[in-house]
């Protein structure tokens, strides 16, 4: 007779769920993508002679790139795919940057036409105002590689430092937009760091590209003046 071999002990595999998507400060995301939106709104007030396009293509490019990221997030709760969300986050910091390039290139160009220091001061306010929001933008946008890879790395301190971030942030401090446009409006009054500092090669890059923006801004408006009231 054949000896039957003793049966196994059925193991019971674990009901595991899927993980849950890991979704960024809404609240965030939505005062990011006011401020970008905010930033072509801009492009309305400055002078016909300084506008490269029309602001109303500036608002239609800058509404597909930013509304829709933050839309699937509220509608389906989960993010849109890494590449296809880095390429939307950043084609409108590249279009606003460009365009703001172009713009400042202009008013050096049709500089003299300015007769009414009214209409100077405006057109280099407001752009001086378009470079901070732009760069603020920017700063949250590439910061650790957007703000899904910031709260994956539990907000440690990667492209810029806060004080916060000092030590490891033990205590799990995140930026918001705030603080980037902070540090933004900081770079482009002291045209240096405040209290916090670039630490990768692109980050500083970043703040030389806002900071002597925002000084040719200074300059031109400052020379035009003095020709203007004499």
């Amino acid at each position: 007779m054949s000896q039957q071999k003793p049966s196994r002990p059925l193991v019971r595999i674990p009901n595991i769920e899927p993980k849950q998507e890991e979704i960024p400060d809404l609240a965030q995301l939505a005062v990011a993508t006011g401020g970008a939106l905010i930033t072509g709104g801009l492009y309305f007030g400055i002078g016909t002679r300084l506008q490269v396009i029309s602001p109303l293509v500036v608002i239609i490019v800058l509404i597909l790139t930013t509304v829709p990221s933050l839309g699937w997030i509220i509608v389906k709760r989960r993010l849109l795919p890494y590449r296809l969300g880095r390429l939307v986050a950043l084609t409108h910091v590249v279009v606003l940057g460009a365009l703001l390039v172009l713009s400042l290139a202009r008013l050096v160009v049709v500089l003299p036409s300015y007769s009414q220091g009214r209409d100077l001061l405006r057109d280099g306010a407001l752009l001086w105002v378009i470079n901070v929001l732009i760069f603020s933008t920017g700063y949250w946008e590439i910061d650790g590689n957007g703000p899904v890879n910031r709260m994956r790395s539990h907000h440690e301190a990667s492209d810029f430092m806060f004080p916060q971030q000092q030590g490891g942030n033990r205590t799990g401090w995140a930026p918001g937009f705030i603080d980037y446009l902070f540090l933004a409006f900081c770079f482009s009054t002291a045209l240096s760091p405040a209290d916090s500092m670039p630490l990768t090669k692109r980050g500083k890059l970043l703040v030389m590209a806002q900071a002597s923006i925002s000084l040719i801004i200074i300059v031109l408006l400052i020379g035009r003046s003095v020709n203007i009231l004499a």
